[in-house]
């Protein structure tokens, strides 16, 4: 495989559309894009059908919970980008990961968040609304910087998106 510049990370645990997402992501990205799937304590009935070299699948025996397998998966990554994707998420079109590739790799930006996304910061704070970082693009090291706050039930977004930017990081939208 080429230079990886672009890795797609997905924690699941028990999700019936992976099979498709997968497909999706592998459809709308270049050779220079990994895909790694984290099993979280389950394993697909039926098997997934994917065969490309680009994807790399993770069974973790027991659960570790969705934060600790996005970590896992951060870990494993070889791009200079990440994107987290659910297993259920489809890509709008084919220019979405181009589209926030792009944006992050020619800005000075350590996360892009799509555009669709028209939160509001004063009742995300309040917990009024959720900001949910899928889709989010980030450079390797500031999400390595950051982690996941494993143990979490919910809110991983909020809380990635206060630690994020009560740091010197560079955000785009």
């Amino acid at each position: 495989m080429d230079k990886i510049e672009l890795s797609v990370i997905i924690p699941t645990r028990n999700e019936e559309w992976l099979d498709r997402t997968i497909q999706d992501v592998l459809e709308n990205s270049s050779n220079f894009t990994e895909v790694i799937i984290i099993l979280d304590g389950w394993l697909p009935n039926p098997p997934l059908t994917q065969n490309d070299s680009r994807v790399t699948l993770i069974y973790n025996p027991e659960s570790k919970g969705q934060r600790a397998a996005t970590n896992q998966a951060v870990r494993l990554a070889k791009g200079k980008y990440i994107i987290r994707l659910d297993a259920d998420d489809y890509l709008c079109n084919q220019y979405v990961l181009q589209d926030l590739y792009n944006k992050i790799h020619y800005s000075n930006a350590d996360i892009v968040y799509p555009d669709h996304y028209y939160g509001n910061f004063t009742t995300i704070r309040k917990g009024q609304e959720s900001h949910h970082i899928g889709g989010a693009m980030f450079r390797t090291s500031a999400i390595n910087y950051f982690k996941f706050t494993e143990g979490l039930r919910g809110y991983e977004g909020l809380d990635f998106f206060h630690r994020s930017h009560g740091h010197k990081s560079k955000t785009s939208v």
